[in-house]
């Protein structure tokens, strides 16, 4: 198991636990359907700007590089 900002792009994983967040992000990303048990996939990382874009159910999103540290996922065999 990792957190998100330490995955390669390109590739799919499965979110596991999402730990210290704010409420009010925990419940963002809720909305986005980031949450335990759904597939992510990191599309591109833009550490200058402190972001990662992922891709969850075929639409794309912007995460702060330290929302990403706390979400935590592990490799998944999605095609």
């Amino acid at each position: 198991m990792k957190c998100l900002a330490d995955c390669k792009k390109n590739k799919i994983y499965k979110i596991v636990k999402i730990e210290n967040l704010d409420e009010s992000v925990f419940n963002m990303l809720k909305n986005i359907l980031i949450i335990p048990g759904e597939k992510i996939e990191v599309t591109n990382s833009n550490f200058c700007k402190q972001s990662i874009l992922v891709k969850v159910s075929n639409v794309s999103y912007g995460i702060d590089i330290k929302i990403a540290k706390q979400i935590f996922v592990e490799e998944a065999n999605y095609e």
